[in-house]
């Protein structure tokens, strides 16, 4: 019962950090109202998938536009949806 309880206490710690996180990333670029005034975002990123390095790019426009890249050393994938049609 004792691990248990440590590891559900842990859980909600991590929760409550999650929650603090995003709480201060709001406030610190203008708030709520001026991030629902946004309309659009671009995300670059990478990620590391069984020792490869796959780099990504996101664009992301009101109100459901998309489109991904993905680039690996020798291969680019992109997904796109306009909001209307499937990807």
């Amino acid at each position: 019962m004792l691990l248990l309880f440590a590891l559900l206490t842990a859980f909600a710690a991590r929760a409550e950090d999650a929650a603090s996180l995003a709480r201060i990333h709001e406030e610190a670029i203008g708030g709520r109202l001026r991030l629902g005034l946004l309309q659009t975002m671009r995300v670059d990123g990478e990620v590391l998938i069984d020792g490869r390095r796959l780099e990504f790019s996101l664009w992301a426009e009101r109100p459901n536009k998309i489109r991904m890249e993905t680039r690996t050393d020798d291969h680019m994938i992109v997904q796109a949806t306009d909001g209307v049609n499937s990807p």
